[in-house]
């Protein structure tokens, strides 16, 4: 890494500023994704609001909560899920995942936003 760095310094000034913009760039792209991943995610329960309450009804009744690194951990989890998503690119429908195991998978079809009816 230091010998990149190294030749990185050894290049002309104007390089060097096309090497800063392109870092930049990338590092507002992955925010500005992971940033409109989490935002869809808050449209859907939007516009489904009864399985939003649903949601939180059953977590209401869960007996335990999660410990912080349990939380970090699925924070890490849906990072690295919105990541690869950005290399392999979206999905053609919405899966919702149930935490049981052997329970089914539900499609959700696209919908229209309310504004646009």
């Amino acid at each position: 890494m230091k010998r990149i760095l190294d030749e990185i310094r050894q290049q002309p000034e104007h390089i060097r500023h096309i090497f800063l913009w392109l870092c930049v760039v990338i590092t507002f792209s992955v925010i500005g994704f992971v940033w409109f991943r989490q935002t869809t995610k808050q449209f859907i329960a939007l516009m489904h609001p009864e399985e939003e309450q649903a949601r939180i009804l059953a977590e209401k009744n869960k007996p335990k909560h999660p410990s912080p690194f349990a939380t970090i951990f699925n924070v890490w989890g849906n990072l690295r899920a919105n990541i690869s998503e950005l290399l392999t690119g979206p999905e053609s429908n919405l899966e919702i995942q149930n935490s049981a195991p052997g329970t089914e998978k539900i499609e959700l079809p696209p919908q229209k936003l309310p504004i646009s009816e």
